[in-house]
């Protein structure tokens, strides 16, 4: 194929081509399928230590095993991620055990460690409803073949269709109901005009790590969240020297550095 520019890739992307090797991509659209697979990948790694410190203090045998089970999940859905990166030119080998924990792309939640059985349900039920809807829209819509958000690139380049508004929208739209049937009262309400969710509170708001809980009385801007999330939460080194930690000591035992 040859070498074309940004706009023409864009245009042949809006008429449904499907690239399908990095011979076919443009160097802005290589890098900003880097970024996205980086992130999902990271969030896939990240969420097995994170799920495993609470699968520790399981009340019976069986939750062990689903535990397990949820975990063995997410690794083998990271693995595809990087497998994916690998082909892009990516070393995935440094990418995993010689990054600086606070440089992995996984959401700011991944960094605060679950505690308990109960809260590894709960981070669960949330946080694989937030990856279906995304890998959902992924898979409708991205250009790129072999993949089953500041993000304006990657709609424009058709990796995801939705932006992060519309696909807040659709994760509200299961997330509420299914609370209030069980009985928790959610900060936020549907609005029949607007045929929205309406949330209850200003967006973003602050985090405090201590009481690990949302200060919905205390908003705050987005470019204070992106400083919370690049300075990571308090879990962020324990867990990726979780990961590391293995690929080390067997480096040391070979006598390597």
């Amino acid at each position: 194929m040859a070498a074309i520019t940004d706009a023409e890739l864009v245009e042949r992307i809006g008429q449904g081509y499907i690239v399908e090797s990095p011979e076919e991509m443009t160097d802005d659209y290589r890098k900003t399928l880097i970024h996205i697979l980086t992130v999902s990948a990271d969030t896939e790694l990240i969420s097995a230590p994170s799920y495993y410190t609470a699968a520790r203090d399981v009340p019976s045998m069986n939750n062990l095993i689903s535990a397990l089970a949820i975990i063995q999940d997410e690794l083998s859905h990271a693995h595809i991620g990087y497998r994916i990166l690998q082909d892009l030119g990516v070393d995935t080998e440094a990418l995993i055990y010689d990054r600086d924990p606070r440089q992995f792309k996984h959401p700011y939640a991944f960094d605060v460690p679950l505690r308990s059985w109960i809260e590894l349900i709960v981070a669960n039920a949330f946080y694989d409803r937030a990856g279906y809807v995304l890998l959902g829209d992924v898979y409708r819509h991205c250009s790129y073949g072999p993949w089953l958000k500041t993000h304006g690139k990657q709609i424009g380049y058709r990796l995801k269709g939705s932006t992060n508004d519309q696909l807040r929208q659709t994760w509200l739209r299961t997330a509420v109901p299914l609370c209030e049937g069980l009985g928790f009262r959610v900060p936020a309400h549907y609005d029949e005009a607007a045929d929205a969710y309406v949330l209850d509170y200003p967006l973003p708001v602050d985090f405090d790590e201590q009481e690990r809980r949302w200060l919905m009385d205390r908003p705050i801007t987005w470019e204070d969240v992106l400083v919370r999330w690049k300075r990571r939460g308090p879990g962020n080194g324990m867990l990726v020297e979780m990961l590391q930690r293995g690929r080390r000591q067997m480096r040391q035992l070979a006598g390597l550095h």
